[in-house]
């Protein structure tokens, strides 16, 4: 999808917290608060407002790959799945559940590329190719295999899930400054965004330590395990 798929992927990616409450919500007939479902909103509006510099009819252009699309989707729902069972192995160390997790994953990428090779879906990669990739590949396996995963795992075991999950409403600054070195200009959308995303992170915060003092008994088993909902039979 090319300069398309950034812009989708980076959207996908701030749906996140939004995943995780329709998830709670599904599963656990946990019904967020309107003030937590608010917040959410505003930081994938600033989200969009960032990405798409207020074209948003550019989004659903680049929507239009369904396919890829619905993989980046799928892609998106299991790394939100992935955070939320961190929560389920409260023994465990950061280090050991994203080790364990790479080595899974690892293994699940291997039979799928020895089988798709096999079937002539993929041809094996030549002696340059490997050498003319090796300082990109060393540079995901360093910064985003090993430092940032580790670094996502302790930051939820502190935080909480949820809040880990709106967190990733940064993506967008970080697409952001990133273009401001290349020497990209901004728009004022740029600055709506930000400021939508950084208010929201704030205000979200600051409503989960109120519900903590006035609501003390569901604080350990809702607040920290998942966002802040109501108990709910329908």
């Amino acid at each position: 999808m090319g300069h398309h798929g950034v812009l989708v992927a980076s959207i996908m990616e701030s749906l996140m917290p939004m995943i995780s409450i329709v998830i709670y919500w599904t599963f656990f007939k946990k019904r967020p608060f309107p003030f937590t479902l608010a917040c959410v909103l505003f930081s994938f509006a600033g989200a969009v407002l960032v990405i798409t510099e207020g074209k948003i009819d550019a989004f659903f252009s680049a929507a239009g790959n369904v396919i890829p699309t619905l993989l980046i989707l799928i892609a998106v729902v299991g790394w939100v799945i992935y955070t939320m069972g961190g929560s389920e192995f409260q023994g465990w160390s950061a280090l050991r559940y994203s080790t364990i997790s790479c080595l899974l994953g690892t293994f699940t990428a291997l039979i799928i590329t020895l089988v798709a090779t096999v079937f002539g879906y993929l041809d094996v990669p030549s002696k340059s190719g490997l050498i003319a990739a090796a300082p990109h590949l060393l540079f995901m396996i360093v910064f985003p295999g090993i430092i940032a995963l580790i670094g996502w795992n302790v930051g939820v075991s502190l935080l909480s899930p949820v809040n880990g999950l709106l967190f990733i409403n940064f993506v967008p600054i970080t697409t952001l400054f990133i273009s401001f070195l290349q020497g990209r200009q901004h728009t004022v959308f740029d600055a709506i965004g930000t400021v939508l995303i950084i208010t929201a992170l704030i205000s979200n915060n600051l409503f989960i330590r109120f519900m903590e003092k006035r609501m003390p008994d569901m604080a350990e088993e809702q607040l920290q395990d998942g966002p802040v909902c109501i108990e709910t039979t329908d």
